[in-house]
């Protein structure tokens, strides 16, 4: 890899940021290191360069989780984006990459493996661990680890609505449905998500949605 790599590290906590640059610096690429700590950062830099990867904290100030993906890419569509999180990879990673995350490893890895998973998505390549690929290899054609994929778009609707703290009038005005349509939802989504109350419903969105 001779030519220029621009490469964008965004995590606010430098900490995080300097090991990374440690490691690329230990890897056979001539970078161009950008560091950002805001969300903000990282799309103005989009805006004014175009930077070979990004390895991307998702839960960094001021974004909004999965939409940054979208956000980058709509402003740098060739641009490989490395999710790189303390957030459970059997939980989000094929979310993300559905997304148009080129790859998603965990803080908590080795180095050997953040090493791998930056080299893997400078060729263009998907990277995830060698454990969640062989969990995806045995799971059952269409089966997901995340139970809201059960969710049709509707109840998906209504579920981040109840999250947000929304009450059933406050539904019912905001999409044009009746309470009793807003019941039969509910009773939907507490027999596909196993729950027998709102608080529970809340608390799976909270954990298992990544919009």
């Amino acid at each position: 890899m001779s030519s220029t790599k621009r490469i964008i590290i965004a995590d606010d906590h430098s900490i995080v940021r300097r090991g990374v640059v440690m490691l690329l610096n230990r890897l056979n690429i001539n970078n161009n290191i950008i560091e950002s700590s805001t969300f903000d950062e990282v799309l103005k830099i989009c805006d004014n360069e175009e930077p070979e990867l990004i390895i991307l904290d998702i839960n960094l100030p001021g974004g909004n989780s999965s939409k940054m993906i979208s956000d980058i890419l709509v402003r740098q569509p060739h641009c490989k984006i490395l999710v790189f999180t303390s957030y459970e990879e059997d939980v989000y990673a094929e979310a993300f990459l559905q997304l148009g995350a080129l790859g998603y490893v965990n803080k908590l890895s080795s180095e050997d493996d953040i090493e791998t998973a930056i080299q893997t998505t400078l060729t263009n390549k998907t990277f995830i661990s060698k454990a969640f690929a062989q969990k995806l290899k045995e799971r059952r054609p269409g089966k997901s680890t995340n139970p809201i994929k059960s969710l049709s778009e509707r109840e998906l609707e209504i579920g981040r609505l109840l999250a947000k703290g929304k009450g059933n009038l406050d539904i019912t005005q905001e999409l044009g449905l009746k309470a009793s349509t807003i019941s039969t939802y509910k009773q939907r989504m507490f027999f596909k998500l196993n729950v027998s109350n709102i608080a529970d419903l809340i608390a799976i969105f909270k954990k298992y949605d990544v919009e």
